[in-house]
């Protein structure tokens, strides 16, 4: 994906029991992805690693960690507009209007030291976002929302008093 991120959206979808991932750029391009649960959980880690290796100095205090993974988590979404409604006037479907089915989710290194995201299906085209801090932090945020409106008993809390850990999720 080369054009810029305009917004993004997680939502629970009962019928699918999936969360569907809608992402559109400022070309008025729009992308549909479908998370599975297991694949919620594999996301849900792979953000957390990448701020547990990258924004977060070693500490062996889990106290600093937590408040610094606090502190930097409410910094960025505090900076990013939650409130305006998803913008439904996408002209194009990259992938195709029907939602693709995320089966890998990889993580790579950008040459500016920031992180991809890959989500791609079985076989065929997905999508790539890179992941600066603030983009990081809104899609662990979004993650966390959307999943407690499911029924899937995770727990992707993003307060002080839990920290997430990328080795001991559910």
């Amino acid at each position: 994906m080369t054009n810029p991120i305009r917004q993004m959206q997680l939502q629970f979808d009962p019928l699918h029991d999936r969360l569907l991932f809608r992402l559109n750029t400022l070309d008025k391009s729009e992308y549909r992805l479908w998370f599975t649960r297991r694949y919620c959980k594999i996301l849900w880690q792979a953000l957390v690693q990448i701020i547990e290796t990258q924004y977060i100095p070693p500490h062996s205090d889990p106290q600093t960690k937590s408040s610094l993974f606090s502190f930097q988590h409410e910094h960025a979404v505090s900076q990013t507009d939650f409130g305006t409604s998803y913008q439904e006037d996408s002209v194009k479907h990259p992938l195709g209007i029907e939602p693709i089915l995320v089966s890998r989710v990889t993580l790579k290194n950008s040459t500016d030291g920031n992180s991809i995201l890959c989500l791609h299906p079985e076989t065929g085209a997905g999508i790539e976002i890179k992941l600066d801090p603030k983009m990081l932090h809104s899609l662990l945020k979004l993650l966390s929302e959307a999943v407690k409106s499911s029924d899937w008993e995770l727990n992707f809390t993003l307060s002080e008093e839990q920290i997430p850990n990328s080795s001991t999720l559910n």
